[in-house]
């Protein structure tokens, strides 16, 4: 993302609607993964609630992936 754009809230309102989404058509987990040379992403993750699940090789691109996870059930309680 261009830094004109960062740190005014957009990535925040696109994870919440989309979290919003998955519980409103019955999901229970969200997971996604992300290059560990995006530490923006990965603090956004971290601020909105998801945990850290795992990592894996992508010998693709030769870098690693931090994987997330959101229950999404323990919102509702």
């Amino acid at each position: 993302m261009h830094a004109d754009y960062r740190r005014k809230g957009i990535g925040r309102q696109l994870i919440e609607s989309q979290a919003e989404w998955a519980r409103n058509h019955s999901y229970e987990f969200l997971r996604f993964e992300t290059l560990n040379r995006h530490r923006p992403m990965a603090h956004l993750a971290l601020m909105a609630g998801y945990d850290v699940v795992g990592t894996r090789w992508d010998s693709m691109r030769s870098d690693l992936l931090i994987q997330f996870e959101k229950a999404l059930i323990d919102e509702l309680a």
